[in-house]
């Protein structure tokens, strides 16, 4: 488990096998407590919600919904009493934010603003550069991917490396999002649209949802 800012950059990690976990639901419960109010990151929300159920199965409820004895109750990251794990975990399903997404609402932006240069060339009738981003979002999902994914991840294991690959993926999709926001605010007559932003509209307001004072 990595833990990663806004942007992408990774802070705290925790690499424990799953097995491990399920002989030890102490130490899963305090892991888990360290993701109270985030979302988790991927390709689809088909992995992560598959690790969640079976990280749910480590915190078995007895009917009516509280907690088995000998489970641990919800931790917070200082250790204080929160939220039962049981509904931590179904949360964390919930919250998944997909890197398609990420970039579809990115590609939404600067086809808005692409626009928005058109429709001022056509007003002032005059030459205007049309707008140039640093790196280019293809279309197809494969050829993103590709782009996103090329860079040498260098660590310690297999799953480490996945971990930061994923964390790397984060970043460079930041980054295109900075890069949008530099190159419209450059054009005096774009800055009507908004002040630059750190990130898309829809990825803060998801972040806003699970953590109202996270950003």
């Amino acid at each position: 488990m990595w833990t990663l800012g806004p942007t992408g950059y990774a802070g705290g990690a925790w690499v424990t096998s799953i097995n491990t976990l399920e002989q030890e639901p102490d130490r899963a419960a305090r892991v888990l407590a360290v993701l109270s109010g985030r979302c988790l990151v991927d390709w689809d929300t088909d992995r992560p919600a598959t690790i969640m159920q079976r990280i749910g199965r480590l915190f078995p409820t007895r009917p009516g919904g509280s907690q088995a004895a000998g489970t641990t109750a919800g931790l917070s990251a200082a250790g204080s009493p929160a939220a039962g794990l049981t509904e931590l975990v179904a949360g964390l399903a919930g919250h998944v934010v997909t890197f398609p997404d990420l970039l579809d609402e990115i590609v939404e932006h600067r086809q808005r603003y692409t626009d928005a240069v058109e429709q001022h060339r056509r007003a002032t009738n005059s030459k205007i550069a049309p707008l140039s981003w640093g790196r280019d979002i293809p279309a197809d999902t494969s050829s993103v991917r590709s782009m996103l994914t090329g860079r040498r991840i260098n660590a310690a294991s297999a799953v480490a490396a996945q971990a930061l690959g994923q964390a790397a993926v984060l970043q460079q999709i930041a980054e295109l999002w900075q890069d949008t926001e530099i190159q419209r605010y450059r054009r005096p007559y774009l800055r009507a649209l908004g002040e630059p932003q750190q990130l898309p509209p829809r990825w803060s307001a998801r972040l806003r949802a699970v953590a109202p004072s996270y950003l």
